[in-house]
């Protein structure tokens, strides 16, 4: 079997829980005889990155193509059977789900947070639960 994961590590020099948890599933995996393959984004390179490069990944953690694009030619390199997506933001974004499909691999996420539904990813506002998003748009 093989299995890529997919993962966009916030900052390496600040390691998170999430990237633990791609490291360890890694591990485990191969220790059981899986194939593991990584794609994975890091977004230290963001600071290397020009003015206007950052306007434009700003807009590509919505949907950015350039992952999109590079994630298909990887799938069309491994063939995994299945790919685990850990973390899209900032820099591979949704679009990673759009180059499985289009490749017709299947997806397992795990959500580490909910930044998919709240911008501050813990449902917390001044210390206290909120759900506004739940039920509405950021707009």
């Amino acid at each position: 079997m093989k299995v890529l994961l997919v993962h966009n590590q916030y900052r390496a020099g600040a390691p998170s829980g999430e990237d633990a948890a791609v490291r360890n599933e890694h591990q485990m995996l191969e220790k059981r005889g899986v194939q593991v393959f990584a794609f994975n984004r890091c977004n230290d390179d963001i600071d290397e990155s020009s003015f206007s490069a950052k306007m434009t990944m700003a807009a590509n953690t919505i949907w950015s193509q350039r992952s999109r694009s590079d994630l298909r030619k990887f799938l069309r390199q491994v063939r995994p059977d299945v790919v685990h997506v850990h973390n899209t933001f900032a820099m591979l974004s949704p679009s990673v789900y759009g180059a499985c499909k289009a490749q017709g691999v299947p997806v397992v996420q795990t959500l580490h947070n909910f930044r998919f539904f709240c911008p501050a990813a813990m449902f917390l506002r001044d210390g206290k639960p909120c759900e506004e998003c739940v039920d509405r748009t950021l707009l």
